[in-house]
């Protein structure tokens, strides 16, 4: 089979030994009747590592759920590719999922790029990029994210999941796990088994997680099953007919049409973007039993500002009508509530500076070490010698901030040496002090070694 491309051109289909191949274009609006005709229906058999498929050979599985197989596989080019085994033997599957991860693809660098889908031998497979940077939940299982982190992943997702409604779809399984990143951190949502078409006649509910799942995604579950219940009870009543048959039958009648059907749409997406959200702020992990009782992020992590609590909050509400009614609206709230910090944080800024400026305007300059030594001397003729050696003490200190010539800061260190040598009560710590500070000058200063030995023998006499 030749390298597959980008996009395949129009749909058709190819004999090679191990079966029918149907490669089918990547471009928007795939037609269904073309694919029925040459897309049998699937035995769904199992696969096997160092297996060939589609040109593509296996290397490793990946990951496995109730609906497919993911592996890690190499083209004929040594590429490193996905591959996606679809094991129900239901066609419109791979359809469906090829379809929509096409036609969304196109232009939305969020999203992971399909490269080829079709059947070979059985199996119905999807081929994609290869994300080598993991998910999202790898990330938050570990040290955690940084909020700033969190806020930045989720506005990429929600930019891809904006593409997704604006062409009339509703992802339907958004989660960590289907929140991959690249060699280069680069995000991109996956996973499109799940997508359903936002439209009054979705009767049939796909597969989502219920962790993650809104409650009206839920309530769709339970409207189908209990509706295939009914509908198969009043068949079975229907092929024995008696009176009481025909009571019971009209009692299931009725209770077909007391049913009603849950609405579902974009805004499912925008409970489980909010979901997703909430688990990257506090690492929580989501109750199967009770998904729907949650702690406001905020109590969960403190760091969680406020402004940011509101907006999850607000996303799960329980009713999709409190609910944030599209997603650009939730973008357009964090983005606002960043660009809100970051002008508040420029304006602290701005106020500080002005503050640093006035200071430096206002307060004098501190005096150069000359001059601190000038007054020192005075200070020290006048018999003020406290004063003096203080006023010493901070030239030393401010000709070492300075960084001025070396000579010059021994001579200040050298006087307060002969200052505190001279006190009626001589210093002896002080005098250690500053003369280790001329060693650490220079090392071979003999006077500083004969004043430092001098200071540690007066110190073992009085301890």
């Amino acid at each position: 089979m030749p390298q597959y491309q980008r996009v395949l051109g129009p749909a058709c289909a190819c004999r090679t030994q191990t079966g029918t191949i149907f490669a089918y274009s990547l471009k928007p609006r795939i037609s269904t009747s073309v694919l029925s005709k040459n897309f049998n229906q699937l035995p769904g058999r199992c696969i096997k590592l160092n297996e060939e498929i589609a040109g593509c050979k296996l290397i490793t599985k990946l990951k496995e759920t109730r609906l497919s197989e993911t592996w890690l596989a190499k083209n004929s080019a040594g590429q490193e590719v996905v591959l996606k085994k679809i094991k129900s033997p239901d066609k419109n599957l791979v359809i469906r999922e090829a379809q929509a991860m096409a036609e969304l693809g196109e232009g939305q660098p969020n999203i992971v790029q399909i490269y080829h889908a079709g059947e070979e031998g059985g199996v119905g497979f999807i081929i994609m990029e290869y994300m080598r940077g993991g998910n999202l939940m790898e990330r938050i299982g570990g040290e955690g994210m940084k909020i700033s982190e969190s806020i930045k992943y989720m506005l990429t997702v929600g930019d891809a999941l904006q593409h997704i409604h604006a062409n009339g779809k509703i992802h339907f399984d958004v989660k960590p796990q289907n929140i991959l990143f690249d060699d280069k951190g680069n995000v991109k949502l996956s996973d499109f088994g799940s997508i359903a078409f936002l439209s009054p006649a979705m009767n049939m509910p796909t597969p989502t997680t219920q962790e993650y799942a809104a409650p009206e995604a839920l309530k769709m579950y339970e409207w189908h099953f209990k509706k295939i219940e009914y509908e198969k009870e009043i068949k079975e009543l229907e092929a024995t007919r008696s009176t009481q048959n025909k009571a019971r039958i009209k009692e299931l009648q009725c209770k077909l049409k007391a049913l009603k059907k849950p609405r579902v749409d974009q805004r499912a997406d925008i409970y489980s973007f909010g979901k997703t959200l909430y688990q990257c702020l506090t690492q929580a992990e989501f109750n199967k039993d009770e998904p729907f009782v949650l702690n406001s992020p905020r109590e969960l992590n403190r760091k969680v500002p406020r402004w940011l609590d509101k907006i999850v909050m607000k996303a799960l509400e329980f009713d999709p009508e409190d609910r944030y009614q599209k997603m650009s609206e939730m973008l357009n709230a964090l983005r606002w509530h960043l660009l809100l910090k970051k002008v508040k944080y420029a304006a602290f800024s701005f106020v500080v500076a002005i503050i640093i400026a006035l200071c430096v305007w206002i307060l004098p300059p501190a005096p150069p070490v000359d001059e601190l030594t000038r007054q020192a001397e005075i200070a020290i003729e006048s018999q003020q010698m406290g004063k003096g050696i203080n006023l010493l003490e901070e030239a030393a200190k401010l000709a070492a901030k300075r960084k001025l010539d070396k000579a010059r800061q021994i001579e200040l260190h050298r006087r307060l040496v002969n200052y505190y040598r001279g006190l009626s009560l001589p210093n002896w710590d002080k005098v250690k002090e500053h003369s280790q500070a001329i060693l650490n000058l220079n090392p071979s200063d003999q006077r500083a070694i004969r004043d430092l030995e001098e200071a540690r023998r007066q110190e073992d006499k009085h301890p």
